[in-house]
């Protein structure tokens, strides 16, 4: 049985490598975190119960005779090179600021930037595009929920004439949520009218 060690559950484990089932002979290994993150931890548990914890990169167990076998791979495995650089690149957040009170409209400079940030994504399948509005703490609670909703739908509608597809459902107006920092009730603040768009 596989499972992550301990509190270390939440870190990286999208950069484990995990192989179905406990029969003799599966092996385990902890790769290296895809972006240069914490590589996390793996707790193989033989048969008796007894855990194993894999806690850096290259260690790997062996399942023989139903308890584990470490060993540290001198050099990356092939394979596992292979599967790494197949994987998408990590969400990449682009933050459009600087939108005037109560306005939704998009500068020059924010168009290019969209379009900057989407560039070579044409190529890469089962790409998710993120679009997030925000705004400050000024003004009543519902119409800054609609303010927020237009920014976000007005930079999908940039994004989506790029020829890019944007789910209705992952454009989302957040009001004055999620703030940057605390800064009260309000109380102006052009950074936290903002766009996140966010490729997964």
């Amino acid at each position: 049985m596989i499972r992550p060690a301990g509190a270390r559950m939440g870190l990286a484990l999208g950069a484990a490598l995990l192989i179905a089932g406990c029969a003799g002979g599966d092996r385990v290994t902890l790769l290296s975190h895809s972006d240069g993150g914490p590589d996390g931890a793996i707790a193989v548990l033989g048969e008796g119960g007894e855990e194993t914890v894999l806690d850096r990169a290259n260690l790997q167990a062996t399942l023989t005779g139903g308890r584990p076998r470490l060993r540290e791979l001198a050099e990356a495995d092939p394979n596992h090179v292979a599967l790494m650089a197949g994987l998408p690149p990590p969400p990449a957040p682009l933050i459009l600021m600087d939108f005037p009170f109560g306005e939704f409209s998009l500068s020059a400079a924010q168009i290019a930037s969209i379009r900057a940030h989407l560039s070579g994504l044409e190529g890469r399948p089962g790409y998710q595009i993120e679009i997030r509005g925000y705004t400050d703490s000024t003004g009543e609670e519902p119409g800054n929920r609609i303010l927020s909703q237009d920014r976000a739908d007005r930079v999908a509608e940039i994004v989506r004439n790029e020829g890019f597809v944007v789910a209705q459902e992952d454009v989302v107006g957040m009001s004055e949520f999620e703030a940057i920092r605390e800064n009260g009730d309000g109380r102006p603040d052009p950074s936290f009218r903002r766009v996140e768009v966010v490729i997964r």
